[in-house]
């Protein structure tokens, strides 16, 4: 990991170990990679090589990731790294029990009947008729393995809401259920997201002063409450949503904002049709991926044109985003700095919803998947040069690649 890569290092690298590492247990079984990213993090920024008319030819599918931990009684499992528009089926034991179109390649949960201690689970993807490799294997544990003082409380991050919200946000132990209070009153409950991030519905609207606390259920054992929060005025005038990154392309399908305040409700327009969609009282300002295709039923097109606007108790200006980019003009990817030994290679600016071509010294595709980590084929050498192209769909294909050369070390692959 470098320099290059600040949102990951800051954000995303920082999050993932503060808030779904268990504080007891054998940590190591969820964290092969963590350590070895975090000295990643410390590393001087890597450079890349544009290079034009990349490869292009398409060998290798690569399987998903199944995101750990996973414990008994949780009913999802969380699957990251596969094509959008790719069906996936999870395996428990070998039987499949869920399967689905992938909407989101970060991160997307598919709902499993009550996990059970020492289950494997695993998943693979299908696109254009092929069919992944296994994912890597995830085991099933207790919750008490690594929590044997029982349920910790969750905790409310962001710790803000407003009046005139309805969810918060809550961190939580991944596949944990949640209960909303109010005032003291009757709890609503919310399922939990496999990565023990999950947005949640209290009683709202919130009026100034309310108290929203939170507690967490599994296996029929309940935590102790959330520190509260207390609903604070709604700022006025709202600053403007920001729409991150700021380019559109033709036939990209999802959408990228930021800069919500904590518990406002976005409204989505296309120009020539009015309102199409909205996000109800989304909790917390950092970036939200939303589905054009979902909601318009197509992908982007040249002169598409949204007007994005938050409202909270009041609404705010205007944005525009307007379709303005061409497949020929995909941005150039940045990626973490290539270590041998490792099996994934990780993007940080990928177009929302693009699919990544990873090829070898000799042109061979040794892997094809979703966005911002993606499985390879096999273990990365030392100095071999690795070439990345970026697609939107199958035939938005850039004209540019990006070469890396593989440094030196011991890094520890994913699929073991």
């Amino acid at each position: 990991m470098s320099t290059d890569l600040p949102g990951y290092c800051g954000v995303v690298l920082a999050g993932a170990i503060q808030n779904t590492m268990p504080p007891a247990g054998d940590p190591s079984i969820y964290t092969t990679h963590i350590e070895f990213l975090e000295q990643l993090c410390a590393n001087p920024p890597s450079s890349g090589n544009v290079v034009q008319d990349p490869p292009s030819n398409l060998q290798f599918l690569s399987p998903p990731i199944v995101i750990a931990p996973l414990y008994e009684c949780a009913e999802t499992v969380g699957v990251r790294g596969a094509r959008l528009n790719s069906s996936v089926n999870v395996f428990v034991d070998g039987v499949p029990v869920a399967s689905g179109v992938i909407r989101d390649p970060d991160s997307q949960d598919f709902v499993v009947p009550p996990l059970q201690s020492g289950q494997v689970v695993w998943a693979t993807q299908t696109f254009g008729g092929v069919t992944s490799l296994n994912s890597n294997v995830v085991e099933v544990r207790h919750y008490l393995d690594d929590y044997p003082n029982g349920l910790p409380a969750p905790t409310i991050e962001p710790q803000k809401t407003h009046e005139c919200a309805y969810q918060i946000a809550v961190k939580h132990v991944p596949g944990a259920n949640l209960m909303v209070v109010t005032n003291s009153g009757t709890p609503r409950f919310n399922g939990g997201r496999s990565g023990g991030y999950t947005v949640a519905l209290g009683d709202g609207p919130f009026s100034i002063g309310d108290q929203i606390e939170v507690y967490q259920e599994m296996c029929q054992d309940e935590s102790e409450p959330s520190a509260p929060i207390f609903a604070l005025a709604a700022p006025s005038p709202l600053r403007a949503v920001a729409v991150d990154p700021a380019e559109v392309y033709e036939t990209q399908e999802l959408f990228q904002f930021s800069s919500v305040v904590e518990g406002a409700t976005v409204h989505i327009d296309e120009t020539s049709v009015g309102a199409i969609d909205q996000i109800f009282s989304w909790p917390t300002h950092t970036t939200h991926r939303w589905d054009f295709v979902t909601a318009f039923g197509r992908p982007f097109l040249p002169g598409d044109e949204l007007a994005v606007t938050q409202e909270l108790c009041v609404f705010s200006p205007t944005t525009q985003a307007i379709v303005t980019k061409s497949c020929e003009e995909l941005n150039t990817l940045e990626v973490a700095t290539l270590i041998a030994g490792q099996d994934y290679v990780i993007v940080s600016n990928a177009v929302p919803g693009a699919s990544i071509r990873v090829y070898d010294s000799n042109g061979d595709e040794i892997g094809d998947g979703g966005e911002s980590m993606i499985l390879l084929s096999r273990q990365l050498e030392e100095g071999e040069t690795i070439t990345l192209v970026q697609e939107l769909g199958v035939e938005c294909v850039s004209d540019e690649g990006i070469e890396y050369i593989v440094n030196p070390g011991s890094a520890e692959p994913i699929n073991q």
